[in-house]
């Protein structure tokens, strides 16, 4: 079971990521959003920091297209592993062998598995393309294919969702930060299990985003009672950027990725200027 296999994996490093609730939900918004991070190879996938780790976000709420006529609220705890699976009995395709995989905490007994394929020199946009053939062929039997118009209301969601998380992980200041272990000591009978490496990610980014979002929502309940023309208060949202470094044709040249967060803008009352905050 892939669930034994994560949980084996994960055992040897026992690395526990702990996600900003602000960060997380940002990261789920524009994963539903087609960003120029779609353009970035899928590659980057592979970069996990271990072989498998396991991640803490809020709990995911979202709609799920089951068929044409028929809609899901799924529920999730939040917590799941991520790991690179390449052995053949996970082969579901002739295509591709190696699948970015992700196994997801449920209240259930079975615990949901979501994947990627991960196909050499392809893209997060192509990725998603090729999963919608292969989701839109296996669902030809019910004929329940012309539901299936966004892959996004799709089960794929969630596997998009880890990605951003793991593009998060490596990209330029993400903000990561060790959690200290507290000491253990040995007991005289038995085998002690060895702590968990906690980390936490983006927890000063996210409380900048809150800080950033009082004062976007305390101006637009002001924009909403003026009558002054003003610019419309709007968040655009985050991305990834990639940019390559090093000298060509060497190498040591590699491709780098940044975090380029949500901006807010909102409209101001003296002047009608739109007010931009930048998170670095």
């Amino acid at each position: 079971m892939p669930e034994f296999i994560c949980v084996a994996r994960w055992r040897q490093h026992r690395a526990v990521y702990k996600i900003d609730s602000t960060v997380a939900s940002e990261l789920f918004e524009q994963t539903k959003e087609t960003k120029n991070d779609y353009q970035l190879p899928i590659d980057l996938l592979k970069n996990l920091p271990y072989p498998c780790i396991a991640v803490q976000v809020p709990e995911v709420e979202t709609v799920i297209h089951i068929n044409q006529n028929t809609e899901e609220r799924r529920v999730y705890s939040g917590n799941f592993f991520v790991t690179i699976m390449e052995d053949d009995v996970f082969v579901v395709n002739k295509d591709f062998n190696t699948l970015f995989f992700t196994v997801w905490d449920s209240a259930d007994k079975a615990q949901p598995c979501f994947y990627l394929p991960l196909k050499e020199g392809a893209t997060l946009k192509s990725t998603v393309d090729d999963l919608f053939v292969f989701c839109s062929e296996s669902k030809k039997e019910d004929e329940s294919t012309e539901g299936w118009d966004n892959i996004l209301s799709t089960e794929a969601i969630y596997s998009l969702f880890a990605a951003q998380i793991v593009l998060y992980l490596q990209s330029i200041g993400s903000d990561i930060v060790n959690v200290p272990t507290p000491r253990t000591y040995k007991k005289k009978s038995g085998k002690q299990p060895k702590p968990a490496k906690i980390k936490n990610v983006g927890y000063r980014i996210g409380a900048t985003l809150r800080q950033q979002r009082r004062v976007y929502d305390s101006s637009k309940r002001v924009s909403i009672g003026s009558q002054r023309r003003s610019p419309i208060a709007h968040i655009r949202r985050g991305h990834f950027q990639g940019f390559w470094t090093g000298p060509r044709d060497s190498k040591e040249r590699k491709l780098v990725i940044k975090w380029v967060a949500p901006i807010y803008v909102h409209g101001k009352q003296d002047d009608g200027a739109a007010t931009i905050f930048n998170v670095k």
